[in-house]
């Protein structure tokens, strides 16, 4: 007898139908908005990386514990990207050069963990990404709270629906100063 076939996506997943697509792509739109009025140009990596990339700059948990691992036939080993940061750097790296500095860059990667899903933890999710890179000072910090207070704005949230919370040791001893 064969096992009947699953209706349910795989466990930390989920099928998005057309009215919450509808509503995700309303959320990254506005965001996708508010980071064009800033300056902010969209990138895009892969979502499969060299498992090395990860192995050399990430922890061991992250790596061996909480990554899906993919190896192709010839037995290279691939992650599935948990995070964007170092196909972040691994782009400017290869294009240092090239890039004009500060860089502003965006992103809106599918990532993966192979962690145990609870409420609002899952294993595959989008991970919103707004990096300024090139310039060395604290007024970069107060630009990412801008964004972040203009997209709560463009949500329809006041300023008495969110808080958002800081810390930096080189700020704080900059205002203690």
């Amino acid at each position: 007898m064969s096992k009947k076939l699953s209706t349910k996506p795989l466990r930390g997943m989920e099928d998005y139908y057309p009215p919450d697509l509808r509503e995700t792509y309303w959320i990254i739109n506005t965001i996708r908005d508010v980071a064009d009025l800033y300056g902010y140009e969209e990138f895009e990596s892969p979502s499969l990386e060299p498992i090395e990339i990860f192995a050399a700059k990430s922890s061991d948990e992250l790596v061996n514990e909480q990554s899906f691992i993919v190896e192709k036939k010839k037995g290279e080993k691939l992650i599935l990207i948990p995070e964007l940061t170092l196909s972040l750097a691994r782009m400017i790296t290869a294009k240092r050069q090239e890039l004009k500095k500060p860089i502003r860059w965006f992103s809106v990667p599918t990532c993966y963990r192979y962690e145990r899903p609870q409420k609002g933890r899952r294993r595959e999710f989008k991970q919103i990404n707004m990096d300024i890179l090139g310039e060395d000072s604290l007024y970069v910090d107060l630009e990412i709270f801008n964004i972040i207070v203009d997209i709560f704005s463009e949500f329809g949230a006041t300023s008495k629906q969110f808080q958002i919370y800081f810390n930096n040791r080189r700020f704080i001893d900059s205002v203690c100063e």
